[in-house]
């Protein structure tokens, strides 16, 4: 009885050896057979991407690969940059807002805001004003000196329109209200003075209108339509050249700003030439790296351009506009702060002389 037992033992132990050893050898050969499915799967994928790209290469759309770039890089790129900007938003409001609010000191600043606010008052109810004690329009002085200097009355002329000048002329003039906001921002960021520089912009604009209301002149838009003949205040403003660019981007944009215009006779100076010179001189004055100066001065030039070619403006009013800029940091500084002329650039000076006014 023992030895068929045994046997059996025996038996059983070998079948177990050998079923083991056949599942070893399956599942090694399960493993080489999923390594070479894998390998396979790799090759498969390489070429296809690589066939993608020769494809996407032929028909001009592999500016990535050719660039060495992957949208996936250039997506992480991306996130950087807008990572980027919500760090120095953050840190503009959080930080620096906070830092500017601290230093200021009321009265002083409420005093370096009367020229803004007087020409804001100004500007809005120059409108409301009955003509019978405004002064008459002059037509005839501006385009006669134009004439004389630069030998055309209306240099718009000289150059026909064209409705990619004519969007190229638009753009500074979209970006022309938001600059001196955007310059404050940088202002408080680099902490600029920017209590003195809006002083400066407010005795600009505030003689800007002054002599506009005092010797309103009429544009080169009004002797296009009109020539020589007696202006009147209930004549609309007119966008110039900028209704084209109204007509090619869909919306009344300009023609709801300048068609509303309170001030429509007011030529000379330009303010719109102003505006970014005095940016330009105040940036000289704090010696702080706005913009590289080819940029600046490109920009000045650039809506400079723009103000003659739209019929906005003659040439002299640009220039105008460039002589009440410099005269409102110069006279500022020597008749209000009392600044020495060696430190008529220097914007501690002046707020130092205003401080010990107020």
């Amino acid at each position: 009885m023992r030895e068929p037992e045994d046997e059996f033992k025996k038996k059983k132990r070998t079948t177990s050896s050998s079923s083991l050893s056949t599942l070893v050898v399956v599942s090694q050969a399960g493993e080489e057979d999923a390594e070479e499915q894998d390998k396979q799967e790799t090759t498969t994928t390489k070429n296809s991407s690589s066939n993608g790209f020769m494809a996407t290469s032929s028909t001009g759309e592999g500016s990535f690969s050719s660039m060495g770039t992957t949208p996936t890089s250039m997506g992480a790129k991306c996130a950087m940059v807008v990572s980027e900007i919500k760090r120095h938003v953050l840190c503009f409001v959080l930080h620096d807002v906070p830092r500017f609010l601290r230093s200021l000191d009321i009265p002083r600043d409420l005093v370096y805001l009367i020229p803004l606010v007087l020409w804001l008052m100004m500007f809005q109810f120059a409108g409301s004003l009955d003509s019978q004690f405004r002064p008459p329009i002059d037509v005839t002085v501006l385009p006669w000196l134009e004439g004389a200097f630069f030998g055309e009355s209306l240099l718009y002329q000289l150059v026909p329109q064209q409705d990619l000048l004519v969007l190229i002329s638009a753009i500074p003039y979209l970006a022309h209200f938001s600059l001196p906001f955007l310059f404050l921002i940088y202002l408080i960021k680099v902490d600029g003075k920017p209590h003195v520089f809006y002083w400066y912009f407010g005795v600009l604009n505030l003689t800007g209108v002054m002599t506009h209301m005092l010797f309103p002149t009429a544009p080169p838009w009004y002797n296009g339509r009109f020539g020589y003949e007696p202006a009147s205040y209930d004549i609309q403003g007119d966008p110039g050249r900028l209704l084209r660019a109204d007509d090619i981007l869909g919306y009344d944009i300009f023609q709801t700003i300048y068609g509303n215009s309170p001030l429509v006779f007011g030529s000379f100076p330009s303010l719109h030439a102003g505006w970014p010179f005095l940016i330009c001189l105040y940036v000289r004055k704090i010696d702080t790296p706005f913009l590289p100066q080819i940029l600046r001065w490109g920009y000045v030039f650039w809506l400079w351009g723009a103000a003659v070619y739209l019929k906005h403006h003659f040439f002299l009013d640009v220039l105008g506009g460039a002589l009440y800029s410099f005269l409102a940091i110069y006279l500022s500084d020597r008749f209000i702060f009392h600044v020495p002329p060696k430190s008529a650039f220097d914007p501690s000076s002046a707020s130092s002389q205003l401080s010990a006014i107020v």
